[in-house]
């Protein structure tokens, strides 16, 4: 049975002020190859932007207009959150930032990851291998917006391209995340909500769909990464909710668990290292 799409009506504030979001275009939803990029520089990007050791960062979309302050200077902070294990830990609230606006850069942040791992995914996944958008043989998703008039079915690869220019626009739409000082408005965190929704079926169609293929590029642990960033930044801001995350119910319980053992274990050393310095003072 197919999923249901996103009701269209409560994400209207979302939309730009030229109305429409538009569709796709030539280069997100064709899978003729043409422009397509071979298999291991799509790989090379993708570790070049979770490592932060290329230029693809500045390629993938364009990042906030002005100068590096407000949102912008706290989406820096954000992305130099990659490439740090304590991924949980670094996702929470720093001190005397606001929240709406560590949401909103680290949700920035979070699209252009989405955005990489859909550029390495025009390789493994086509209108022929994929020619609906599902996560495994029972769940499907079609597409809906604020422009539709009903759900529309599509290919995952066409799917991912629309939600990508979609995510775009509400990203860079000041009735969104306002600049220059504007006022934060009511309906920005169901904005952040419908957007993080949409991201996790980006995550969960290459697992379930793709997962032979990641390996086989030896994308695995990059994925992984990239997966647990979005998993415990938006778990810990109460963006999703258990019922946006079945596809991947398993997956999701494994990171969590072992994510909970490695910071037991850290408090654990900790404590241990505590009391050595404590009973090496004392005998001093």
């Amino acid at each position: 049975a197919a999923a249901p799409p996103d009701q269209p009506g409560h994400l209207r504030a979302c939309r730009t002020k030229g109305g429409a979001m538009g569709s796709c275009n030539g280069k997100a939803s064709n899978n003729s190859g043409d422009h397509a990029l071979p298999p291991r520089i799509r790989n090379q990007l993708l570790r070049d932007y979770v490592l932060g050791t290329g230029d693809s960062q500045a390629t993938l979309v364009p990042r906030l207009e002005g100068a590096h302050t407000g949102i912008q200077g706290v989406h820096i902070q954000a992305c130099a959150t990659l490439g740090n294990r304590d991924l949980r830990a670094l996702v929470q609230l720093p001190r005397g930032v606001e929240r709406n606006a560590w949401i909103a850069a680290k949700t920035v942040a979070l699209f252009e990851e989405a955005v990489a791992a859909v550029t390495v995914s025009g390789d493994i996944c086509s209108s022929k291998t994929c020619p609906r958008m599902s996560c495994g043989k029972h769940i499907i998703y079609d597409w809906a917006d604020e422009t539709s008039s009903k759900p529309e079915p599509l290919c995952a690869i066409e799917y991912m391209g629309r939600l990508v220019q979609w995510g775009h626009e509400m990203l860079k739409n000041d009735s969104v995340l306002p600049r220059d000082g504007k006022v934060w408005q009511p309906h920005f965190l169901d904005c952040m909500k419908a957007l993080h929704r949409r991201l996790f079926r980006i995550y969960a169609h290459i697992y379930i769909n793709h997962f032979e293929d990641v390996k086989h590029y030896d994308c695995e642990a990059i994925l992984n990464f990239q997966f647990k960033h979005w998993l415990f930044f938006v778990r810990s801001f109460g963006l999703v909710v258990d019922a946006d995350l079945l596809p991947l119910r398993r997956l999701v319980e494994v990171f969590e668990t072992k994510q909970d053992e490695a910071e037991a274990a850290t408090v654990a050393r900790r404590r241990a290292e505590a009391e050595a310095a404590r009973l090496i003072e004392a005998a001093i």
